[in-house]
């Protein structure tokens, strides 16, 4: 069961207040996509996921907070209220809360966040999925997949991970990177080696669709 609450908060850049939507609680029932985005119920509260102030288009998780790099507000609002940010690079998403998720994103890949601008890269390409903006969906994992590849390179014994960019790479219709890549790559456990070889086959047939870790199972 999910659950949500409404809560007022103060924007960290303007010092608007407003009610937010918070998540209470939440589960999940199935397996996750081979992505990694969670399953039902879970996948359903993105939207409690980031804030965006109506007032001055700051996004954030928590709206009342400064991203972990920025210490000066004086820093934060020049950056917030440029144009980059303010149209989201001037793509034209046909999801809002994708383009909430691209905002945070060119917001943390300022500030010098890796993984957090990989996570809103790929939340966002989520979200994308969701609104049927294929064209959208492809450009922010190609943008994930070079906060990933920094990621893997800081930590080249991580599975997931590296599992993870075989995922975004054929959602991305790179088809023979993950050919290349994956063909003869080795894995620890039985079921890594599975997902491997199902994005290898599904490379093989151009297949850019989405498959969960059950869809590998059968």
């Amino acid at each position: 069961m999910t659950t949500m609450l409404r809560k007022e908060k103060k924007c960290a850049v303007c010092g608007s207040e407003n009610n937010y939507i918070q998540l209470g609680s939440s589960n999940s029932f199935g397996p996750c996509d081979l992505d990694l985005r969670p399953p039902e119920m879970m996948r359903s509260t993105m939207h409690t996921w980031i804030e965006e102030c109506p007032f001055c288009g700051y996004v954030m998780g928590n709206i009342s907070s400064f991203p972990e790099n920025v210490s000066e507000k004086s820093v934060l609002e020049k950056f917030v209220y440029s144009k980059a940010y303010q149209t989201a690079e001037g793509i034209h998403f046909r999801s809002e809360l994708a383009e909430r998720f691209y905002k945070r994103y060119i917001l943390e890949r300022e500030f010098g966040e890796i993984s957090r601008s990989f996570d809103s890269l790929l939340r966002a390409a989520w979200a994308c999925d969701d609104a049927g903006d294929k064209e959208n969906a492809v450009h922010c994992r190609k943008e994930a997949l070079k906060f990933l590849d920094i990621m893997i390179s800081k930590d080249e014994t991580n599975e997931n991970l590296i599992l993870q960019k075989a995922d975004i790479l054929r959602r991305s219709g790179m088809f023979e990177e993950v050919i290349k890549q994956y063909g003869d790559k080795k894995f620890s456990g039985e079921l890594l080696k599975n997902i491997a070889s199902f994005q290898v086959e599904k490379s093989k047939l151009k297949d850019d669709k989405c498959y969960t870790v059950r869809d590998v199972k059968k």
